[in-house]
């Protein structure tokens, strides 16, 4: 019987460059989709609130990114893509030169997928919070 210490069970995406970037890619779909789908429909209640002055900072960033890049035809979007695999690319070749490159690899590859349900809790609640400000002072 062949024994299996705990690395052989379970391991990130770590070597070839394809095996990151669909890792990154299915770990930030659903950001990306809440930013240029979601937020887009929330619009009318973010505008009556920009006119008030009541649009919380992060919403307004949102907001501002989101006409930026629907009329630069998702050109932000793209440039920022690229900019994060090519910061992808240069972490990884640093941390390969290591001694535990494996490792470190791994912790960078996990780090990027937990930072991408950090930034789709972020934009979830930026969305809500303005919705339960209007509904606060409705009520």
């Amino acid at each position: 019987m062949e024994v299996t210490s705990d690395d052989d069970r379970f391991q990130l995406p770590v070597g070839p460059p394809k095996a990151r970037y669909v890792s990154y890619g299915l770990s930030w779909v659903p950001t990306l989709a809440l930013v240029l789908l979601v937020v887009v429909q929330f619009k009318p209640i973010f505008e009556k609130l920009e006119k008030k002055g009541d649009l919380p900072t992060l919403i307004a960033f949102l907001m501002s990114f989101v006409r930026i890049n629907d009329s630069a035809f998702f050109l932000p979007v793209l440039a920022l893509m690229l900019g994060s695999l090519i910061l992808d690319a240069l972490v990884v070749a640093l941390l390969r030169k290591s001694q535990k490159a494996d490792s470190l690899v791994d912790n960078w590859v996990a780090a990027v997928c937990c930072l991408s349900m950090v930034a789709a809790v972020v934009v979830v609640i930026g969305m809500v919070l303005p919705v339960f400000k209007i509904s606060a002072a409705v009520g």
